[in-house]
């Protein structure tokens, strides 16, 4: 028992003497490292601002000039954080030797401040404080303090990206042309294209109702003398051309003819000669036209083709 008690005074006397000598030895503040931290971030948010002020100068980007232009502020935005992040260490680091030369405390608390360096650190000492403590103390609010601190300075580095960005809108060359939004033929569909669109209409329903199978691939057999061995009754009365012919009925497998769905084909051709102005039609004088008709006075001949489709079931 005798040894252990004498252990144990020897103990506390060491622990007395190294805190008389860690009082007696001269602390010096590092104004050094901080002012090399500090304006090492000012200096980076300088070059940022001349790096917007001069790629905002150059006006309409290319892809390589964004890119240079992303690159140099993500460089430059790394090295503010890197800067403030090891100012806020030192100052965390000078911080804790202040508050352990401040007042007494228990070995839980000494390896509690020995850790506020970094956020993590400073939370863990005010959690500790707060539900497993004896309550808050004038260290705990200087933790609190340094630590709201230290994270609104590493929010502001994450921030700054906030304060600028690129117009995505292509580059414009003035004088240009306006368009005018009051024409109605934006929101009306041209002429041409209705008739057009009408016949291509007409057509698939004619070659969907239609029975005769062409060869695609040989477009010698697209004429009329296909119509051998089909279904189909083909008159002609005067200039008209008539086809008429019944629609398939399907009963499984097998396809007939139906008798009570039959459709009827007609074409009319009507030849008109043009000559010096004048329109002539089976030797009658149609009339006259007038304009330039560079197409008409080419062709020398026009036909014209009226086809309808009539369907009687």
């Amino acid at each position: 028992m005798t040894s252990n008690y004498q252990s144990v005074t020897t103990d506390i006397q060491e622990d007395n003497m190294a805190r008389e000598e860690f009082e007696e030895r001269p602390r010096k503040f590092p104004w050094f490292g901080i002012a090399w931290r500090f304006m090492g971030s000012l200096l980076c948010f300088a070059f940022i601002i001349v790096t917007l002020w001069r790629f905002e100068l150059m006006g309409v980007l290319d892809s390589w000039e964004r890119r240079e232009f992303n690159a140099l502020n993500i460089l430059l935005s790394a090295f503010v954080s890197l800067a403030l992040g090891s100012l806020l260490t030192l100052l965390g680091n000078v911080l804790r030797w202040l508050l352990l030369h401040r007042e007494a405390t228990s070995p839980g608390d000494v390896d509690l401040i020995l850790g506020i360096g970094g956020p993590t650190g400073s939370l863990r000492l005010l959690w500790e404080h707060t539900w497993h403590g004896k309550g808050w103390t004038k260290t705990t609010i200087i933790v609190l303090l340094y630590f709201i601190v230290s994270i609104l300075a590493r929010i502001s580095v994450a921030g700054l990206g906030l304060t600028f960005e690129l117009s995505e809108e292509d580059g414009v060359d003035y004088p240009v042309m306006a368009t005018d939004w009051s024409n109605p033929g934006w929101i009306t569909e041209p002429e041409p294209r209705q008739n057009m669109r009408r016949f291509v209409e007409f057509a698939a329903v004619g070659l969907a109702a239609s029975p005769i199978s062409f060869n695609k691939s040989d477009l010698a057999s697209w004429t009329t003398k296909n119509v051998d061995g089909l279904p189909l009754n083909r008159t002609v009365d005067g200039r008209t051309l008539t086809y008429t012919f019944s629609l398939n009925e399907y009963r499984g497998l097998e396809v007939e003819p139906n008798k009570d769905h039959v459709v009827h084909s007609s074409s009319n051709c009507i030849a008109r000669n043009f000559y010096n102005g004048t329109v002539y039609q089976d030797g009658k004088d149609m009339g006259t036209v007038t304009g330039k008709l560079t197409h008409l006075i080419i062709s020398r001949f026009k036909v014209s083709m009226l086809t309808s489709i009539s369907y009687h079931g």
